[in-house]
């Protein structure tokens, strides 16, 4: 069914919970205030750099949570990747009622989430780009309190939220992306101290749904390789070349729900599930991704591939372990307990550890 071009995009679609109740007032301890305070936020031209495929269920409760924004964006770059259901019917009335400028383009061919995600970056022409997904959902501060960060601070690359997590119904599920990801308070301070690069090599903290960073950096992010999805190579080049930081505040509705490209899983026990299914080919993938970002390295030599390929070529070969462990659990014991420096330093420890052992 098409839209109806005179729809509304005016009404900020929230999350309820199981009654239906409209949640309007979640953990305010996680949501940062407004300060008007030194900052001039609208100085900054934003670009909203959204990628769509197939998402009519939830596209429009993402469009209408860029509408009430408190900062409006100066436009909104959408590249559709060629989508066959009501998608772009959704996003033409969407543009012809935006208070802002919106730029449609249709990928001819699938391009799939990274590569799309690089093209709507490339077409973006403010100086600061919030990445989008299609079934998400903004808190009406998110643009606003992000923007302001950038002014007040010069040296800032980019910067990156928590989010709450909500159902396909748009119900809360009791917890954020961060707990998610196991993202806590310790990591939280690395980052916040400068030591975001540790932090990445230990794992990918960085959701792209909550991203901004300045669009100077583009000619570092872009051309992102094949082998990494669009986030964790945005989040390295910012922490290579820039300052990233974060915001422990929850500034949008994060969907878990069975039709998304990739995200988070929901429980602790469904990525240990996912973990058990393919482990090694999984280490393997992330060889192939720290190889890309050496190589990344080595031509741009300087004190960052001094100082960081050594610590990557570390992983290199502790994931090459873990991808050619024995069956043997008793063996596979012997050969990791040499490992357990590089178990800390480049995953979780004696949990990770633990999860080898036993698969």
């Amino acid at each position: 069914m098409k839209s109806d071009p005179s729809e509304s995009w005016t009404s900020l679609a929230e999350p309820r919970d199981a009654a239906g109740t409209l949640l309007t007032a979640d953990q305010p301890s996680k949501r940062e205030p407004l300060d008007l305070n030194g900052c001039n936020p609208s100085a900054l031209r934003i670009s909203i750099a959204l990628c769509t495929y197939n998402g009519e269920r939830y596209l429009r409760e993402q469009l209408n949570s860029i509408v009430a924004q408190l900062r409006l964006p100066e436009e909104v770059v959408v590249c559709d990747d060629d989508s066959s259901d009501s998608t772009r019917d959704i996003l033409v009335s969407f543009a012809a009622a935006a208070p802002f400028k919106v730029r449609i383009e249709r990928n001819l061919r699938r391009l799939g989430p990274t590569a799309n995600f690089e093209r709507a970056i490339r077409l973006c022409t403010g100086e600061l780009i919030a990445l989008c997904d299609q079934d998400d959902i903004w808190r009406p501060e998110k643009l606003f309190i992000q923007a302001a960060r950038f002014e007040r601070d010069p040296v800032l690359g980019g910067l990156f939220s928590n989010a709450l997590l909500v159902n396909s119904e748009s119900s809360l599920m009791g917890r954020t992306l961060w707990q998610s990801i196991d993202f806590g308070s310790a990591m939280q301070r690395h980052v916040q101290s400068g030591e975001a690069g540790s932090v990445l090599l230990s794992r990918s903290v960085v959701t792209g749904a909550t991203l901004m960073f300045r669009a100077e950096l583009v000619p570092e992010v872009c051309p992102i390789p094949p082998s990494w999805v669009h986030d964790g190579w945005i989040a390295w080049m910012i922490a290579l070349r820039s300052k990233i930081d974060l915001i422990p505040a929850c500034l949008s509705y994060y969907r878990i729900h069975s039709f998304q490209e990739c995200g988070v899983l929901p429980s602790p026990l469904q990525r240990i599930q996912k973990e058990q299914q393919a482990a090694s080919l999984e280490y393997l993938a992330v060889v192939r991704q720290l190889q890309d970002l050496c190589r990344y390295l080595d031509d741009r030599a300087g004190p960052a591939q001094l100082f960081w390929e050594p610590l990557i070529q570390r992983k290199i070969q502790h994931l090459r372990l873990r991808a050619g462990l024995p069956v043997n659990r008793l063996s596979r014991l012997l050969r990791l307990l040499p490992e357990f420096e590089n178990y800390r330093k480049f995953s979780k420890g004696w949990k990770s550890m633990l999860k080898d052992i036993v698969i």
